[in-house]
């Protein structure tokens, strides 16, 4: 009985030391990031029975637990990537925001409205140097902001794209590190400071991209993104990848297609190109025809009537254009070779010209796992901080450039297309046209043009005057008759830029030479002639940048004719009347681009839409769309940190260390271990008053 004593003194001493072991580590692990208070679980030892009672023979330590609720755990896993996708998004579309910033004294459209402003100005005295000098400077404010916008968004795309690297980076440490911790916990299952970490690993996992975690009776867990894609299973290490888009084929069983898809420009979309009937790609009959989707195949790309459009294939020259983006097939290694296979139905391409984050299965198979705009349903990432950095870079970004791009096309056009027929103070002695086509030989309507959408079958003018008395020599329009099939207006969809020049030369032999450089149609006045244009039915002139008061096609390119810029007196206030003459004081062409800021049925085509809209009406709605975006993200994002904190909150009130409760059982072990002390003593004496008896 006495050994009885004695042992359970004993043990309850040890468990006394163990337990302010424990508890002393809580207290020393505080502050550590992810730690989870331990608690000593005690069970009573087996009883000892004599004859009719049985008693104690004290208590053992059966486990030390983690203090942790699997189930708030899972909800911080599965909040987790939601609060930091928004917060991502919301902290870059807070920046964009400033970007757009309007007021009375600046901003896009306030130097919109000077440039209107100063254009009606000229339009009031068209002969006064100092109307025109200002409209130089209004002109060259307003294009110089919307440089100084896309240039903002396309330096915030790039610090995107570098913090993407830096994230995928982090990712995948964090799935290695996951699957080395899943080979040491098999080993240890009960070392819950191997555990700690895993947790720790998980959480900053899930705040990266969306996850799912299975944990198997092992101890290790199998880790999934949301969409299934494995990241981590057992030992096994997944990879994410990002790196840079391009073509890739899904061809169809028993296809012949041995060429390429080739493009250039940029965009933050991802393109489907589907060939719905077999044929050449190079676009020699019989041709093949594809649909293009903008969301993984999700919808297609449709005519006005709600059809699906369907484009033909062909070579560089036949390039299809959608979002700023040209594609076109040609043979493999060569863009400029047209294609020598054929296609055939069912065959699939996947055009992504931007940088995507990819799921590797294997060395030799993977899938792109970047978000797609307009398909929640595809196995894409939709929630952590990746997904948050791609929305925000392609879909938001993307668009406002693409949106900003699309408004200053249709003001050059706009502008240019008055322009180009509008007469200056002084008469041209030669003009250069300043957008040029990659084929001369190929019809405007199909030519790479900018505007080539724009050009219509029609007619444009030429006035001739003397040099030297000023006076008109003539005024007649270029006649095309000379040109195969015979048609006397110019047709964008016969007429090349050689024909252009030719009937030009024809038309006005021994006034006028016109000749191509470097794809761009030059045009020069012979011996005493000098000229002006007029009456263009066409576009060709606009569409050519010939005797246009802009440069450029988009929001990075547009600027005031440099030209103009040299010689103000060169822009086209008047016009060559019936008469063939430019009377003193014409401001015609000045109000017909003043009228422009009035104009409520300009045509503005953006993400594979077309609308109608004034230029104040267009502009405002994008920078109502920005700060919609940046509000929408900034109130997703309190929503999801309020939900995330909850669980948070929730978990450390079961796992985190509270001092005073510490202490409190500190104390009550302290109690134990005196105890335990003093019922070993009293054994002791115990022993001896045996040992006494004689």
């Amino acid at each position: 009985m006495l050994g009885n004593i004695f042992s359970i003194g004993r043990g309850a001493m040890q468990n006394a030391q163990i337990g302010l072991s424990v508890h002393g580590n809580n207290v020393a692990n505080l502050k550590t990031p992810g730690y989870r208070r331990r608690t000593v679980i005690q069970d009573e030892s087996m009883s000892i029975r004599e004859g009719r009672w049985s008693y104690g023979t004290g208590a053992t330590i059966d486990s030390i637990r983690r203090n942790l609720s699997q189930f708030l755990e899972r909800g911080v896993l599965d909040k987790s990537p939601e609060f930091s996708r928004w917060n991502a998004e919301a902290g870059n579309l807070s920046m964009v925001e400033k970007f757009f910033v309007e007021s009375k004294d600046a901003g896009i459209a306030k130097s919109m409205g000077d440039m209107w402003a100063a254009w009606q100005s000229l339009a009031d005295n068209p002969q006064l140097g100092a109307n025109r000098v200002a409209l130089v400077g209004a002109a060259q404010k307003f294009t110089a902001q919307l440089s100084s916008v896309v240039g903002d968004l396309r330096r915030q795309q790039d610090l995107i794209t570098t913090h993407l690297k830096q994230e995928v980076g982090k990712a995948n440490d964090a799935i290695k590190e996951l699957a080395e911790l899943n080979k040491q916990i098999i080993a240890n299952p009960n070392d819950n400071t191997l555990l700690d970490r895993r947790d720790i690993v998980l959480r900053g996992l899930s705040s990266l991209v969306d996850i799912s975690v299975q944990e198997e009776p092992s101890g290790q867990v199998i880790v999934s993104l949301g969409e299934g894609q494995k990241l981590v299973e057992g030992a096994k290490a997944f990879e994410l990848k990002f790196e840079q888009g391009g073509v890739r084929n899904s061809l169809a069983l028993g296809s012949p297609f041995k060429d390429e898809v080739h493009f250039s420009g940029q965009s933050g979309e991802e393109l489907t190109i589907q060939v719905v009937s077999d044929g050449n790609a190079s676009g020699a009959a019989p041709a093949a025809q594809f649909k293009v989707s903008r969301d993984g195949g999700k919808t297609w790309i449709s005519n006005p009537d709600g059809s699906e459009k369907l484009f033909t294939a062909g070579g560089q020259n036949d390039a299809v254009t959608v979002g700023g983006v040209k594609f076109w097939f040609g043979k493999a290694g060569s863009s400029a070779s047209a294609a020598t296979t054929q296609l055939k139905d069912g065959d699939r391409f996947t055009l992504t010209p931007k940088s995507e984050v990819r799921w590797y299965k294997n060395t030799s198979t993977s899938e792109s796992i970047s978000p797609l705009a307009g398909n929640d349903g595809e196995r894409r990432l939709k929630g952590g901080s990746i997904a948050g950095l791609l929305r925000a870079r392609d879909e938001k970004i993307g668009s406002y450039i693409e949106k900003l791009n699309a408004f200053a096309k249709s003001i050059a056009w706009e502008v240019n297309r008055a322009h180009s027929q509008g007469a200056g103070l002084v008469n041209h002695a030669n003009t250069i046209g300043t957008y040029e086509v990659r084929d001369s030989t190929v019809p405007l309507a199909k030519s790479n043009l900018p505007y080539a959408d724009k050009l219509t079958s029609g007619s444009f003018s030429m006035a001739f005057y003397s040099a030297t008395t000023g006076k008109k020599v003539s005024v007649s329009a270029v006649d095309f008759s000379s040109i195969p099939p015979g048609k006397k207006n110019f047709d964008p969809a016969v007429h090349s830029l050689e024909n252009v020049r030719d009937a030009i030369n024809a038309s006005f032999p021994g006034k006028a030479q016109a000749v191509i450089t470097d794809g761009k149609l030059s045009i020069k006045g012979l011996g005493d002639n000098r000229f002006q244009f007029s009456n263009d039915t066409s576009g060709v002139l606009a569409g050519l940048g010939i005797n246009t008061f802009f440069e450029g096609h988009d929001a990075a390119s547009i600027k005031v004719h440099e030209s103009i810029e040299a010689d103000p007196s060169k822009i086209g206030a008047a016009h060559v009347n019936g008469a063939g003459e430019v009377n003193k004081g014409d401001n015609a062409t000045a109000r017909a681009v003043a009228a422009l800021t009035g104009k409520k049925n300009v045509n503005f085509k953006s993400g594979g839409t077309s609308t109608e809209s004034s230029f104040n009406d267009y502009y405002s709605s994008l920078v109502a769309t920005v700060g919609s975006d940046a509000a929408d993200a900034k109130a997703n994002l309190s929503i999801s940190q309020t939900v995330l904190k909850g669980l948070v909150d929730k978990q450390e009130s079961v796992g985190g260390v509270s001092i005073d409760e510490e202490m409190d059982i500190i104390a009550s072990y302290q109690r134990s271990y005196r105890t335990a002390a003093q019922l070993i003593k009293t054994a002791n004496e115990m022993f001896d008053t045996l040992l006494s008896l004689k």
